[in-house]
């Protein structure tokens, strides 16, 4: 079936003229004329904006080999999908914006609280701050888990707001047109900014390593060599908090156009997913941790034990890879 039957078919469903459609979509009468006839073919900002007045995907919408019917949902024994209105969308971009700048801050804080360690440890040895090395581990310690439980804190609380749009990520719904519109245009403006933040937080992830790399070349003290990882751990909490503050505005507004990883058709897969990722992440993380501390405890040995850390996030790549691999449905 081509696209313009789909749009006249999915017009007439809706019990809308031309001149209606029209003027959801912010276009001539004689654009949908032409739409319908295929003298023309929409372009993409508007196909995605149809595909949310329909209640249809894109690849619903775009692909020949897929079909729409002239029935309405209800008439074919369909779920009725729920509808998102304007003031909905509204609340829900403004939750996701303030859960991302607070939730990526989070993260830093328990990139930076290991960095704070780091920091006692050099300080106490260098005789800055009147700390034995036990004192100065102990302090480090106790910051780093007051950092980490008020990171943990903060984000299972935006967790919970972001709780009650649950349906939004996980549930097939038709946003209202007047909310469409509006989002389509946030997400329009925020390309420019989440393209700047992208980069920046690349190159801060690079350039991190160089401290790091040029005190091991000219065989620096571990002073300056902890000092250096220090500032590897600051400008990876600084790259890693612009990745996550722009990530989660971008997916706000891809979940409310039903775009990208968000279409009705991969929703219910992805939950499962989630759901199997985040208990994998959850066991390996606490496990990873319960060494560090053990072994750090034990040795007392807080100058390097921190190598822990980056050798553990480079094995849960590997890790979740395996078992991707060997339970594909699951993750």
């Amino acid at each position: 079936m081509k696209l313009a039957e789909k749009i006249e078919i999915l017009r007439k469903r809706n019990g809308w003229s031309q001149e209606e459609l029209a003027d959801k979509v912010a276009v001539s009468r004689q654009s949908v004329s032409k739409w319908e006839s295929g003298g023309a073919v929409p372009e993409l900002d508007k196909i995605l904006l149809l595909s949310t007045l329909f209640g249809v995907s894109t690849d619903t919408l775009l692909k020949d080999d897929l079909s729409v019917s002239a029935e309405p949902a209800s008439s074919a024994g369909e779920k009725v999908l729920r509808r998102v209105s304007l003031p909905e969308a509204e609340r829900f971009i403004a939750v996701s914006a303030a859960a991302a700048r607070t939730i990526a801050g989070g993260v830093a804080v328990c990139i930076c609280s290991v960095a704070v360690l780091l920091l006692l440890q050099l300080l106490s040895e260098t005789g800055v701050v009147p700390l034995s090395e036990n004192g100065a581990a102990a302090l480090g310690v106790t910051l780093l888990l007051a950092g980490v439980a008020a990171a943990v804190a903060v984000i299972i609380l935006n967790g919970m707001k972001l709780h009650v749009f649950e349906y939004i990520k996980s549930e097939p719904f038709t946003l209202d047109s007047a909310a469409a519109a509006l989002v389509q245009e946030k997400k329009q403006r925020f390309e420019l900014p989440y393209a700047f933040k992208i980069v920046w937080g690349v190159v801060l992830c690079i350039v991190s390593v160089i401290p790091v790399v040029v005190s091991g070349f000219f065989d620096m003290s571990d002073a300056v060599l902890t000092g250096a990882v220090c500032l590897m751990l600051g400008l990876v909490a600084v790259g890693v908090f612009l990745f996550i503050s722009a990530g989660m505005v971008k997916a706000s507004y891809d979940q409310l156009l039903q775009t990208g990883a968000f279409v009705p058709e991969l929703k219910a897969a992805a939950g499962r997913n989630a759901n199997f990722e985040s208990a994998l992440s959850g066991m390996y993380w606490s496990v990873v941790t319960a060494a560090y501390l053990g072994y750090s405890f034990i040795t007392h040995d807080w100058g390097r034990s921190w190598i822990i850390w980056p050798c553990a996030g480079v094995l849960y790549g590997i890790v979740s890879g395996i078992v991707r691999l060997r339970h594909p449905k699951e993750l």
